[in-house]
């Protein structure tokens, strides 16, 4: 059985890595071109931007099931309000960091 599942996962184990080495060869890259106070930089920048992923991403969650509501009800005001308080905060939120 185990090794069942395990066949069945590895290609997307693969795709997996293949994309994390992907999103990070720019890293290796710049190391070769520049110091390493430049890539220090950089992957801090790097490193904020894959923390606050998941939160918007939650963000988007909670809000998503309130929008498909109003959408759902034909309530046209409550969806174009919500929608653009959502907006209004994942930009303040998003020009911030």
């Amino acid at each position: 059985m185990a090794r069942l599942i395990l066949r069945d996962a590895a290609p997307l184990g693969l795709a997996v890595v293949v994309i994390a080495v992907y999103s990070r060869i720019d890293i290796v890259l710049l190391k070769a071109f520049t110091d390493s106070e430049s890539v220090g930089y950089y992957t801090f920048a790097y490193r904020a931007v894959d923390l606050a992923a998941p939160l918007s991403l939650m963000f988007i969650g909670s809000v998503f099931p309130l929008l498909a509501n109003h959408h759902a009800s034909a309530e046209r005001e409550q969806f174009r309000r919500l929608y653009q308080r959502s907006q209004d905060v994942l930009s303040i939120v998003g020009s911030a960091c």
